[in-house]
C-alpha cells in the first residue's frame, strides 16, 4: 500500500512541477512547388502553402530547428510552431496541415520538389489560418519522442487539395516575425502502462475501503 501512495505523490508532483520553455528560429525554411520541380525558392522571401491550378501546381513549406538539448531528467511535453500569415491584401482564410518530416538531411539552398524529403501521411495539427495573423500548431510529446535526434524538420500545406485555388505566404526566417518553436521542457516521465493505471486504482481502492471499515 505504501508503494501505492508513493506511486500517486511522485506522479502528481510530475505533472504539477515547473516547466521550462526555450524558443528557437528556423537553421532553414524554404518552399517547393510541384510546377517548378527542380527551381529553389529559398530566397523568394516568403514561405508558400498553396494548391492551384487544378492540381497543376502545389506547394509546400518546409521548416527544420536545432533543438536546444534536455537537461538531465528532462523530457520535451511539448512544442508550439508559430507562424506569421503575410500579404495583408487577401482577407480570406484557409486551413493548414502542419506534417513532421522524418529526414532532416535537406538545406534551404538546396531544397526543390524533386530533393524534398516526404513528410509523414499523419497530421500533426490542423489550423485555420487567417491572413496578416499568427497561428499556433500545437506539437505533442509524441513526435519528440519518435524523433530524438536533436533536429525537427516540418512540413505546411493547404488542408484542401482540391477545387478552387487556395494560397497562403508565411513570413520566413529572414523577416521580422520569422517562424520560431516555443518548446517546452518538464521531468522526464514515462506514460505509465495500463496494467501500471490498474494496480494504482486498485491500490487506492484497497485503501479506501480500509479507511472506511469501522473500527472494533
Amino acid at each position: 500500500m505504501r508503494a501505492v501512495l508513493t506511486m500517486a505523490v511522485l506522479l502528481a508532483a510530475a505533472a504539477n512541477a515547473q516547466a521550462r520553455v526555450s524558443q528557437v528560429f528556423p537553421t532553414d525554411d524554404a518552399t517547393v512547388s510541384s510546377a517548378y520541380p527542380d527551381t529553389n525558392w529559398w530566397n523568394a522571401g516568403v514561405l508558400l502553402a498553396a494548391y492551384g491550378g487544378a492540381g497543376a501546381d502545389v506547394r509546400h513549406a518546409y521548416l527544420k530547428f536545432a533543438l536546444p538539448p534536455a537537461r538531465p531528467g528532462e523530457m520535451i511535453k511539448n512544442a508550439s510552431l508559430q507562424v506569421y500569415s503575410a500579404d495583408p491584401g487577401r482577407a480570406f482564410t484557409h486551413w493548414v496541415n502542419l506534417y513532421h518530416v522524418g529526414s532532416d538531411g535537406w538545406n534551404e539552398f538546396a531544397l526543390t520538389w524533386s530533393t524534398a524529403p516526404a513528410h509523414d501521411a499523419e497530421i500533426i495539427a490542423s489550423r485555420q489560418v487567417r491572413q496578416s495573423h499568427r497561428t499556433d500548431f500545437l506539437i505533442p510529446a509524441t513526435v519528440f519522442a519518435a524523433d530524438s535526434d536533436g533536429v525537427l524538420s516540418l512540413a505546411l500545406g493547404i488542408a484542401d487539395e482540391s477545387g478552387a485555388d487556395k494560397q497562403l505566404a508565411f513570413h520566413s526566417e529572414e523577416s521580422w516575425s520569422s517562424p520560431r518553436l516555443t518548446v517546452v521542457y518538464g521531468p522526464y516521465a514515462p506514460i505509465p502502462e495500463p496494467e501500471t493505471w490498474a494496480t494504482l486504482a486498485a491500490g487506492l481502492g484497497i485503501l479506501g475501503a480500509l479507511r472506511r471499515r469501522p473500527r472494533a
